[in-house]
């Protein structure tokens, strides 16, 4: 990733936590929370592959010629994540008896809103930009520090953007048990993203966590 890259990567993260929530919902509210959430997540995928257009062809360079061990990978991968996101959820129900993820109830009901803006949505543009992001621009960054505490970062910003849009809405037990559950998935995906020097590999594991996540609740 060049330093360009980098530099407009930062400034566009500060937009899409900051200010680009706010302005969809003012400009698609009249649509529905389903189109709300779906433009955007449209807009911050264009705004990744503007950005990001160099290191994404790169990566999918490397993707493309480490075929042969991507695979293996991707299914370790994911069979690592159900282990752990199984555990997990044991301690958690241990703790919170009755314990619900709120995004996951979220996805449900703008699945029921919109079932193909949804799964579009959760299963093409949400991988794409959020791996961008938070593999490619926060581990990345990271990684030229601390190998560790890239993996610690970006896992904990995966975990919190999907819980920080329920702060004040609901408890905050609630709230970081949700935030543990996302911990499996960014740990795994960084880690299959360094193993095969593709961020396309992250890409294809989250996509594939989505769509089972997206079946799961139907």
């Amino acid at each position: 990733m060049t330093k360009r890259e980098m530099t407009f990567g930062w400034g566009w993260l500060a937009v899409q936590m900051l200010v680009l929530p706010s302005l969809i919902s003012s400009i698609a509210a009249p649509w529905g929370s389903t189109a709300v959430n779906f433009c955007y997540h449209l807009v911050s995928l264009l705004a990744v592959t503007v950005i990001f257009r160099r290191y994404l062809k790169q990566e999918l360079r490397n993707f493309t010629v480490g075929f042969k061990k991507v695979l293996p990978v991707i299914a370790v991968s994911l069979a690592v994540y159900y282990v752990a996101g199984e555990v997990l959820l044991c301690l958690i129900t241990a703790i919170e008896p009755g314990f619900r993820n709120v995004n996951d109830d979220s996805v449900a009901v703008l699945r029921q809103g919109n079932l193909a803006l949804t799964a579009v949505m959760t299963v093409a543009l949400a991988p794409v930009s959020e791996e961008c992001l938070f593999r490619g621009l926060i581990f990345g960054c990271a990684r030229k520090q601390s190998r560790w505490a890239a993996y610690a970062i970006s896992a904990a910003a995966f975990g919190a953007l999907h819980v920080m849009g329920y702060v004040g809405s609901f408890g905050a037990v609630q709230l970081l048990l949700c935030f543990a559950q996302y911990l499996p998935a960014g740990l795994v995906l960084a880690a299959a993203m360094e193993k095969t020097n593709s961020i396309v590999t992250a890409m294809c594991i989250h996509a594939i966590i989505n769509a089972v996540s997206m079946i799961g609740i139907m």
